[in-house]
């Protein structure tokens, strides 16, 4: 092989070529191509041998170094009930809702440190077996087989009495659509301590999702929690989805356009004795799902080696304009070809909620340009 062609592509080689790509800082001055030449990097297999201009090499290189790591989540619908409570709505046993005052923090209803919230959900309400305290919202602008994902923070407030026979059980759900992510028991007293009955709590930040769980101790897993009179009206704990260390994550994969998420306290068993003065309340509502990302094929956030493979594996094909990115024609314009190569590229590495980019994807950047660029040339004679 003429060493003034090309280089020989063997391990060493793909060592120094990943080397460079990991160097980012080889990048901060502008790239002279002029001085490459038609310098290529050849590729030998027993069937064909493949060159490579350079050129296209470090462009692929630049491209990796200069795209954006960092994609933010979009959000699609936001309230913290500071100044109203639009778009929810009330049903089954809940006549009105409203805002009100309440901690956000264990210091006691008095707190200083406080917010509005969505409540007191349930305060004066009759516990019914027939009839549950539900608040719904509708989200739009969907995208369906997207994945979003609801965070929130649930106040429980007064005599919850968890699992206990007779006095409960209280129960609560948050749903969409109809699925329940959230189905337990919440409990704001321990039996000998607060209570006379047994009055387990079946919520922890594992296991939230079956109403029949564990029986575990009251405000187990909650962010805060406060226990004072006179009798049961100070007792409250604050609970946390979707953000804050080792809280439960909510997410949902969107069938429509449009969903009803569901938020509501029952009652199970007997209920016998069951207090009108529990309560409940709701605040900093959000919903947020992943902005599109370009070269994203299979919709799992990441701009990767997968994603190259769904186009490679298509490469050629002519699906026309679906709508569809997961057939390898990411700019959807009907063709899986260099174009869309070009944008996957472009956005190598970028993901919706990291900046740190997959290792074992980098030289498929590399490559994925070469396979692309290269032109089959038969094999010199020795």
């Amino acid at each position: 092989m003429n060493s003034n062609d090309g280089l020989s592509f063997d391990h060493s080689a793909i060592r120094r070529v990943t080397s460079l790509i990991h160097s980012r800082a080889a990048f901060s001055k502008p790239l002279d191509f002029s001085r490459l030449g038609t310098a290529s990097l050849w590729f030998s297999s027993s069937m064909q041998t493949m060159a490579v201009p350079a050129r296209l090499i470090l462009v692929a290189m630049a491209l990796w170094a200069t795209q954006p790591l960092l994609v933010t989540a979009g959000i699609v619908y936001s309230n913290d009930f500071e100044s109203d409570i639009a778009g929810f709505t009330n049903a089954g046993a809940l006549m009105a809702l409203s805002q009100t005052s309440l901690p956000i923090d264990g210091g006691g209803l008095g707190s200083p440190n406080q917010s509005m919230w969505l409540g007191r959900l349930g305060d004066n309400v009759s516990k019914s077996l027939a009839s549950a305290e539900i608040v719904d919202l509708t989200i739009t602008g969907l995208s369906p087989g997207s994945v979003y994902t609801v965070a929130f923070d649930l106040l429980v407030g007064a005599s919850w009495d968890g699992a206990a026979n007779g006095y409960g059980t209280d129960a609560w759900y948050f749903a969409v659509d109809g699925t329940r992510l959230v189905d337990t028991m919440f409990s704001n007293g321990d039996q000998g301590v607060d209570y006379g009955a047994y009055s387990p709590q079946r919520y922890t930040d594992t296991s939230y999702a079956d109403p029949n769980g564990a029986d575990v101790a009251a405000f187990t897993g909650a962010e805060f929690s406060r226990k004072e009179g006179p009798g049961y009206s100070g007792y409250y704990g604050i609970y946390y989805f979707s953000h804050g260390a080792g809280n439960p994550n909510l997410t949902f994969t969107a069938a429509a356009a449009t969903a009803t998420l569901e938020w509501a306290r029952y009652s199970g068993g007997s209920n016998f004795g069951d207090s009108s003065d529990e309560y409940w309340a709701l605040d900093n509502v959000l919903v947020t799902g992943a902005t599109s990302l370009p070269g994203d094929g299979n919709g799992d956030g990441w701009v990767d080696g997968l994603d190259y493979l769904l186009w490679a594996g298509a490469f050629g094909a002519h699906p026309g304009s679906d709508g569809d990115v997961s057939d390898g024609d990411f700019n959807d314009d009907g063709w899986v070809d260099g174009l869309d190569y070009l944008l996957w590229a472009g956005n190598f590495g970028s993901h919706v909620s990291s900046n740190v980019p997959e290792p074992a994807s980098v030289f498929i950047l590399a490559s994925g340009i070469c396979s692309w660029g290269a032109r089959p040339r038969r094999r010199r004679s020795t």
